[in-house]
């Protein structure tokens, strides 16, 4: 449900270039971008509580769509819009790195079920792309805000323009070369 939030509100980051001449209407977009912010920050709790090892590609699908509007989010710079205040409601990173521990736990899990270090967490190299994506991001972020934010894990709950231009690139490497 509250991927279809981020769905929902997700336009409020289109055509974002110049300001609104109508100060209602330029209320109203921050209003959406705020909604949308608090529907990411749902959606990527609801993604934690998850275990990796029953994650189905649906919601993976959901969890990165939902990380690449939260990064725009983060970086826009539109007046009335504070990417601080954003960052700091949801930083994409704090959850890249959760969702980086849920992989290897789920890669450690599925060993000792199997018997077999090759699973579809070791092979895909998923949590590494993750890292490597995180990297970027980080570099972008303190750039946009001017500041790096390092939370502490217990408190929160560059990419280049082609990431936010172009959702089917998003995930093009996370999985590595595995094919499947």
């Amino acid at each position: 449900m509250t991927c279809t939030e981020v769905q929902i509100y997700e336009p409020a980051l289109l055509g974002l270039t110049s300001p609104i001449s109508n100060a209602t209407l330029e209320y109203q977009r921050i209003e959406y971008l705020t909604s949308c912010l608090y529907a990411c920050k749902a959606s990527l709790d609801n993604y934690m509580i998850i275990p990796s090892v029953t994650m189905n590609m649906v919601q993976v699908l959901a969890f990165s769509n939902t990380c690449q509007v939260l990064y725009s989010l983060s970086v826009i710079d539109y007046p009335g819009w504070d990417r601080y205040a954003a960052r700091a409601t949801a930083d994409v990173l704090w959850y890249f790195d959760r969702v980086c521990a849920k992989f290897e736990e789920a890669c450690r899990q599925l060993e000792e079920e199997t018997g077999s270090p090759d699973n579809v967490f070791s092979l895909a190299g998923g949590h590494e792309g993750l890292k490597s994506l995180s990297a970027k991001w980080r570099e972008n972020l303190e750039t946009a805000t001017g500041i790096g934010m390092d939370f502490p894990t217990g408190e929160l709950g560059g990419a280049g323009d082609a990431w936010l231009t172009n959702a089917d690139m998003w995930f093009t490497n996370v999985w590595g070369d595995a094919q499947f």
